[in-house]
C-alpha cells in the first residue's frame, strides 16, 4: 500500500476555510498518513522541514515549512505521478476493453453472425442462432457499461469478467469439433486462441479495479 501525503496551504488555515493544495516552494503544511492508521481513529504523523529533515515521527502535531523538492525523498516525489500513471491507464484499459465489446456484439449482430454461430457448443439446448443474437446485445451492454457507468466500474468488472468466463466453452467446442470459424483453421489455431479468454478476464478485473477493491 502506498503512503499518501497531503500538502496544505497556511493561508486559509485560521479563517475556516478549506485548505487549498499549495505549490512547490510555498509556505504549507506537510502531513503523511501511514497505510497502517489508514481508516483508523489517529493518524501517524511524519513532518518535513527544508533544514532539519524529518522530524517528531510520533507526533500528531503538524510544523509549517516551506515545501522544497529537495525536503522530499525520491520515492515521496515519484509516489502522486506513479499514481496518476496507474490510474490512467487502468481508464484507458477500461475504455479500450469497452470499445472491443460493442465492436464483438455489433458482430455477433451483423457481419460475423454466422462464424459466431459455429462457436456455440452443440450441447447447448437453443437455437444456435438466438444464443449468438442474446450474447451479441450482452456484449455491447457490458461494452457500453464499462465506458460510460464509470461509477458501478468495480461491479461491471466481475460482471465481464463471469461473462468471459461463461462464454469460454464456445472456443473450447470450436477446438473439439474442429470448426473453421474467424480463419482458426487447424488445431494449433485453436488451440493458440484459448490463451486469450484467461487475458480477458484478467484484463476485466485490473481495467476495472475489480481485483484490487476485493482486498
Amino acid at each position: 500500500m502506498v503512503p499518501r501525503y497531503t500538502r496544505q496551504s497556511n493561508s486559509h488555515h485560521h479563517n475556516g476555510r478549506s485548505p487549498a493544495k499549495t505549490p512547490i516552494g510555498h509556505y504549507c503544511t506537510i502531513t503523511y498518513i501511514s497505510p497502517l492508521q489508514r481508516g483508523g481513529t489517529g493518524s501517524y504523523g511524519r513532518e518535513r522541514d527544508a533544514g532539519d529533515g524529518v522530524m517528531g515521527t510520533t507526533s500528531t502535531s503538524i510544523r509549517h515549512a516551506v515545501l522544497m523538492p529537495e525536503n522530499l525523498t525520491p520515492a515521496e516525489s515519484h509516489i502522486p505521478q506513479t499514481s496518476r500513471t496507474i490510474g490512467l491507464a487502468r481508464t484507458v484499459g477500461r475504455i479500450a476493453l469497452g470499445a472491443f465489446l460493442i465492436f464483438a456484439g455489433t458482430g455477433h449482430l451483423t457481419f460475423a453472425r454466422e462464424s459466431f454461430q459455429g462457436q456455440v457448443p452443440d450441447w447447448i439446448p437453443v437455437n444456435k442462432d438466438l444464443v449468438v443474437v442474446a450474447s451479441g446485445f450482452v456484449e455491447i451492454a457490458l461494452g457500453a457499461a464499462l465506458i460510460f457507468a464509470r461509477k458501478w466500474r468495480v461491479a461491471v468488472g466481475w460482471v465481464v469478467a463471469a461473462f468471459f468466463v461463461a462464454v469460454f466453452p464456445g472456443n473450447i467446442s470450436q477446438l473439439v469439433t474442429h470448426n473453421d470459424s474467424f480463419g482458426l483453421d487447424t488445431d494449433l489455431k485453436r488451440w493458440l486462441r484459448l490463451p486469450f479468454q484467461p487475458v480477458l478476464i484478467v484484463w476485466a478485473l485490473w481495467s476495472t479495479g475489480a481485483w484490487r477493491a476485493r482486498r
